[in-house]
């Protein structure tokens, strides 16, 4: 269940913690039993390779522009919103590459119906810390990086749109966990593949820093359903986690990885209680950041659009 009202109002802030936790003065978050490594694997993984759009042809990827120095798994009485606010002055867009960048994932304890808004659950967040690897090397993910910090978000999603944010997991154990036979085939068909998450996304610029938050809710009801029955398996899991910007025309390929997290032992009701009373850090998404976040998430049912494409 969720932090209580009354052990949240004797917890610290969230942007305390995560100020904290960039400065490496954190004990290790309670949500993650073995904690995070910054060890890249990245050959596990296949992204598109030069000329793509034509061969879709996947290849091996390189190391990731951004090192994972923390994760944190928080709790509060409601649901969080940018956790960066307060640390940082409120900038406007740059096409600067940010020298830390926070993934702030945004997950609801029950599935939500298949019809209708998500009802109330305050849930927890699961935010990636990463932060710029120096010096930079040129390359199509340093070129995407800097257009997508300066556009505006969200995009439309499609196959063929540049700049779009996607996400990848691969559970390493598989094999190992104890996952309903009926949603076995699924969970393999999407491991290590890249999905789009886009428009579930909403984007905070704090000088040279960056907070992306990605709303679970505004996934279909298959993929919130879904996440909804590994939860209990994610404790016993290892999983590697990649964030990624998608690249279409020749320029913008071969696609890298911005950050890579490898999480032993997530646990999503053990998470760090943290107090929301703070002005900024409780409420919907786009109430919080700077001018040029951007506006409510628009609920679509599963049933209303294709599923996600698997890029």
């Amino acid at each position: 269940m969720p932090a209580s009202s009354a052990n949240a109002s004797r917890s610290p802030k969230a942007n305390g913690v995560i100020s904290r936790s960039l400065k490496g003065q954190n004990d290790p978050s309670p949500g993650l039993r073995g904690g995070c490594s910054s060890r890249e694997e990245p050959w596990l993984f296949r992204l598109r390779a030069v000329e793509y759009m034509k061969t879709r042809r996947k290849a091996r990827t390189s190391e990731a522009l951004y090192r994972c120095i923390g994760v944190e798994v928080l709790e509060a009485p409601c649901q969080l919103g940018s956790c960066l606010q307060g640390l940082y002055p409120e900038t406007s867009c740059s096409g600067a590459l940010p020298k830390v960048i926070v993934i702030h994932f945004q997950l609801p304890f029950q599935p939500g119906p298949i019809y209708g808004s998500h009802p109330e659950d305050s849930g927890c967040s699961v935010l990636i810390l990463f932060q710029l690897k120096e010096p930079v090397v040129e390359s199509p993910a340093v070129l995407l990086l800097q257009r997508f910090v300066a556009d505006a978000h969200p995009k439309r999603e499609g196959f063929g749109v540049s700049g779009a944010l996607k996400v990848v997991g691969l559970l390493e154990n598989l094999d190992d966990l104890n996952i309903p036979s009926a949603v076995r085939p699924v969970v393999r068909r999407f491991n290590g593949k890249p999905v789009l998450i886009e428009k579930e996304s909403r984007h905070y610029r704090y000088g040279d820093a960056l907070e992306i938050t990605v709303d679970v809710r505004g996934f279909n009801p298959v993929a919130r359903q879904l996440l909804y029955q590994l939860r209990g398996q994610l404790p016993k899991s290892i999983m590697q986690l990649g964030i990624l910007v998608q690249g279409v025309e020749e320029f913008e390929l071969p696609e890298g990885f911005l950050g890579l997290a490898r999480l032993d032992g997530l646990d999503l009701v053990a998470g760090r209680a943290v107090s929301a009373s703070s002005p900024g850090l409780s409420g919907p998404p786009h109430a919080f950041g700077p001018p040029h976040a951007v506006g409510p998430l628009r609920r679509v049912c599963g049933c209303c659009r294709r599923k996600k494409a698997l890029l």
